[in-house]
C-alpha cells in the first residue's frame, strides 16, 4: 500500500474490508510532512480499492490519537517550505 514510504510513523493492517491506520509516533503522535502525504497517498489508494470498505485512523493503544504538526519539524523549515507543507496538509484532508 502507498507509494510513499513512512514505515516508522504509521502500522497498517488490514481485517476483512477493514483497514486500520494506527499512527505510531511517540509521544504524542505529532505528523511530519512526509507523514501526511503518506497519509493522503493511502487514503487515495483506499478509495480506489473496491474490496476495502472502510477505513480507520486512530493511535496506537494506549496512546494519543495525534497532537497534529510535528512543531520541531516546523521550527527547522523556512516560510516557503512552511506554506508548501500546509498545502499538503489541507490536499490530504481535501482527499479524506
Amino acid at each position: 500500500m502507498a507509494d510513499v514510504e513512512s514505515p516508522d510513523s504509521f502500522l497498517v493492517e488490514r481485517v476483512d474490508r477493514v483497514v486500520v491506520i494506527r499512527i505510531a509516533r511517540p509521544p504524542v503522535n505529532a505528523l511530519r510532512y512526509r507523514d501526511w502525504e503518506y497519509l493522503g497517498t493511502l487514503l487515495n489508494e483506499l478509495e480506489a480499492d473496491e474490496s476495502v470498505g472502510a477505513a480507520v485512523i486512530t493511535g496506537r493503544p494506549g496512546s494519543h490519537f495525534s497532537a497534529g504538526n510535528d512543531v520541531k519539524e516546523l521550527s527547522k523549515l523556512g516560510a516557503d517550505a512552511r506554506q508548501a507543507g500546509a498545502g499538503t496538509v489541507r490536499a490530504t484532508l481535501a482527499s479524506a
